[in-house]
């Protein structure tokens, strides 16, 4: 953390001071860094902090910036965030076609992606299993999914730690809610 602290102050002169003038000011600047980042590996954060400050070479980043910049690193090739609506709406017709919802649902959901699943459950599997040529169920999917989406990447672009938080202090009514809302759509 000292090393990183220590290059953006060397890199942007005045605009970024490390060490601080009072022993406390530093420690706090230091564990607030450290609050975000130290889950990360060492290379991958003073790699991603090399990019941000070739992106951003007017002002230094904060370490929100440097926690998306890694996580879009660490995400980039995800294959899942890769699905287009249209691309998801054909994998559950596939799995619907191939391993039969009213026999194997479970094969039908083991098979998807867990977007493309979520988003199955909302729009549900039995609407979606008699209705699979109809271009309103599919577009319902369709935004189903990219809203699902879009929120996933939303939080995948928080550290491990932020996410976990967020997700033990959820409220469990709303999910309960989603659960139901599921089942009704089935």
């Amino acid at each position: 953390m000292v090393k990183m602290l220590s290059f953006l102050d060397n890199y942007y002169n005045a605009k970024f001071e490390y060490p601080k003038s009072d022993d406390d000011e530093t420690a706090a600047l230091t564990e607030t860094w450290f609050l975000f980042l130290a889950e990360y590996d060492y290379n991958v954060a003073s790699t991603a902090l090399k990019k941000l400050v070739i992106d951003k070479p007017t002002w230094p980043p904060t370490p929100g910036e440097l926690v998306k910049q890694i996580q879009k690193m660490l995400t980039k090739n995800d294959p899942v965030m890769k699905i287009s609506g249209p691309e998801a709406w054909e994998k559950v017709r596939n799995a619907i076609s191939k391993h039969s919802w009213f026999y194997h649902p479970e094969k039908v959901k083991e098979v998807l992606p867990e977007p493309v699943l979520k988003a199955a459950e909302v729009t549900g599997f039995s609407l979606i299993n008699n209705n699979a040529d109809d271009s309103f169920i599919m577009n319902r999917f369709i935004k189903t999914y990219e809203q699902i989406q879009e929120h996933e990447k939303e939080r995948m672009l928080l550290p491990g730690g932020i996410r976990k938080d967020i997700e033990r202090i959820e409220r469990p009514e709303v999910k309960q809610l989603a659960e139901r809302i599921s089942d009704n759509n089935e």
